[in-house]
């Protein structure tokens, strides 16, 4: 597990920052059920006195899987800003391309819980 001192990045001050927590690993780690980890983040979610050190936006998966039939990936990257996106950022393993959602989510410029709905939309 790695550590970052955040009050040392000048960049973290104004900007937000979005975090993904590998689940399975961290519960091994820790040795907790995830219902106790869920439980302990969603309290610390709920400061008193407005000290809000993060938000949970939602449980996203870690990343997308597609896989393309009738045209090939690159042929429908060439009309459409959302395939061309993430053909930049997907890796191609026996046709099935895949892409962590945070980096998706960052090249297209829009929140991490966005993606789904993207997708949901093609």
């Amino acid at each position: 597990m790695k550590f970052i001192d955040v009050k040392q990045i000048t960049e973290f001050k104004t900007k937000k920052m979005y975090v993904q927590l590998p689940v399975k690993s961290l519960l091994r780690q820790l040795d907790l059920k995830k219902e106790v980890v869920l439980t302990m983040l969603n309290q610390l979610e709920k400061l008193e006195d407005g000290k809000n050190f993060f938000r949970i936006d939602s449980i996203l998966p870690t990343g997308v899987q597609m896989r393309f039939h009738s045209k090939p990936l690159e042929t429908l990257a060439k009309t459409n800003k959302f395939y061309q996106t993430f053909l930049d950022c997907a890796t191609n393993r026996q046709g099935i391309f895949r892409c962590n959602i945070i980096t998706l989510a960052e090249k297209l410029g829009v929140k991490p819980y966005h993606v789904p709905k993207l997708l949901y939309g093609l």
